[in-house]
C-alpha cells in the first residue's frame, strides 16, 4: 500500500511550470484541478496530500515541505528534501 503524504507547494513555481506546458499562466482554481485531477487532495493553503506513487507529479522544487502521514503507517520515516533537486522518503 502506498504512503499518504503530506506536502506543502510553493505555489509560484508550481504556476510557472505549467505555464510552460500550457502556453498561459494558470489561475489558482486551475492549478487547484490540476493537482486534484493528478490524485493530490486539499488540506489547507498550500498544503496537500497524495499518495507517495503519485509525488512524482511535482518537481522537487515545487515542494516546500514534506511529512508522511500515519494513517496505516505505524512505521519511523524518515522525509528529505535535499535543495530543490530531491526528495527522499525511506
Amino acid at each position: 500500500m502506498s504512503r499518504w503524504i503530506r506536502v506543502g507547494l510553493k505555489r509560484e513555481l508550481l504556476r510557472r511550470h505549467l505555464a510552460r506546458e500550457n502556453g498561459s499562466s494558470p489561475t489558482d482554481n486551475e492549478i487547484d484541478q490540476w493537482l486534484r485531477g493528478a490524485g493530490f487532495e486539499h488540506r489547507g493553503k498550500d498544503q496537500w496530500l497524495v499518495r507517495e506513487r503519485d509525488l512524482g507529479h511535482l518537481d522537487p522544487s515545487e515542494v516546500s515541505s514534506v511529512a508522511v502521514e500515519n494513517r496505516d503507517d505505524a512505521a519511523a520515516v524518515q522525509v528529505t528534501v535535499k535543495g530543490s533537486t530531491e526528495i527522499s522518503i525511506s
